[in-house]
């Protein structure tokens, strides 16, 4: 198979013929040493890498095989008993440097065991396997009846930009990305977006709780960002992860927490949607409104504005006792600040 011929392309093949499908590929049936290729127009799609840049890798038909790969819940890629699959056109998922996102794996065993699975992702960009980083799915099963989910650490050195990840199933240990081996390899794009800038708080009025036996336990972001903190009045969590969305995106923002002992308490959300550092323009939304019970999460829908201002932005979301406190107000509690990133 002759990968990378888009529309407009042109193909001129010696001793057989070919046709281009809709995804821009050529197949032929004749033997590959009586081919001749002369290509004009772009290469591969216009949202994903093309794998013919790195080394070939691939499996063998060993009974073995991949049924669903998952990344991050942004791309699916679902195969039957191939040796090699490409994905890298269907859509990509989004990471930022510092972040993580999760690989998720249905498999079948074929009747065999000691199976193996590991993600290779060049995250520089120099389409050599060598410099890549290994990340490992799971080692030594056997049982292919649960779904197998491995979390991916996005190094600070990650480039900007689209980069290939290989995710295989071996058998007996894990191989290398550009070997051919027993199993299934699947390639994926990965869209690095390295070059957004976290916003500063201290651009913004600053906005602190003080220790009064309550605390914020954990916030995420969209899924996006999540963290943790203690007895704090004030963490700022703006840098490096960041939740990356783009206008008329809608995403959640949960709150977990710690009511001290004592009841009535509230807690919200800040977003300078406009980015002029004024709170008196940001869009506030409820969390917890009047909540005694801290076993409950504290959660909130978001629609990031139409007219929203690209770039970074910061969300302050706080926990508060006895009323809901302004952004800029110190006040029992505690204040985390985010960054939000609108593409």
């Amino acid at each position: 198979m002759l990968r990378g011929l888009t529309a407009g392309a042109t193909a001129t093949v010696i001793g057989g013929t070919a046709s281009a499908s809709d995804r821009g590929v050529v197949e032929e049936s004749i033997d590959p040493d009586d081919v001749s290729v002369t290509i004009t127009g772009s290469t591969g799609c216009s949202d994903g890498v093309d794998p013919s840049n790195w080394s070939d890798g691939t499996g063998t038909d060993g009974g073995e095989n991949f049924d669903r790969v998952d990344l991050d819940d942004d791309v699916e890629g679902v195969s039957g008993k191939d040796s090699y699959e490409d994905f890298t056109c269907e859509g990509y998922t989004v990471v930022v440097p510092g972040n993580s996102f999760d690989v998720s794996i249905d498999w079948n065993d074929g009747g065999f065991d000691h199976h193996y699975a590991n993600v290779w992702i060049d995250w520089k960009q120099t389409n050599d396997w060598s410099e890549a980083y290994e990340t490992r799915l799971m080692a030594d099963e056997s049982d292919d009846s649960d779904t197998v989910t491995g979390t991916v650490d996005v190094p600070d050195v990650a480039a900007d930009g689209l980069t290939l990840a290989r995710v295989r199933l071996s058998m007996y240990d894990y191989k290398d990305p550009d070997v051919k081996a027993i199993g299934e390899v699947n390639d994926f794009t990965v869209n690095i977006w390295a070059s957004r800038e976290c916003a500063d708080p201290s651009n913004w009025p600053s906005g602190a709780g003080d220790y009064g036996y309550e605390n914020i336990d954990r916030v995420s972001i969209g899924s996006q960002v999540e963290k943790t903190s203690d007895r704090d009045g004030y963490e700022d969590f703006t840098c490096p992860d960041k939740a990356i969305f783009e206008p008329g995106d809608t995403f959640d923002v949960e709150m977990d927490w710690s009511d001290g002992g004592l009841d009535n308490h509230y807690a919200n959300l800040y977003v300078d949607w406009d980015q002029n550092q004024d709170w008196s323009t940001a869009t506030e939304y409820v969390l917890l409104d009047d909540a005694d019970d801290d076993s409950v999460t504290g959660s909130t829908t978001v629609t990031v504005p139409d007219d929203a201002a690209s770039g970074p932005t910061l969300a302050r979301a706080r926990l508060s006792w006895g009323q809901f406190d302004e952004p800029d107000a110190d006040g029992l509690g505690e204040v985390n600040d985010f960054t939000i990133y609108v593409e």
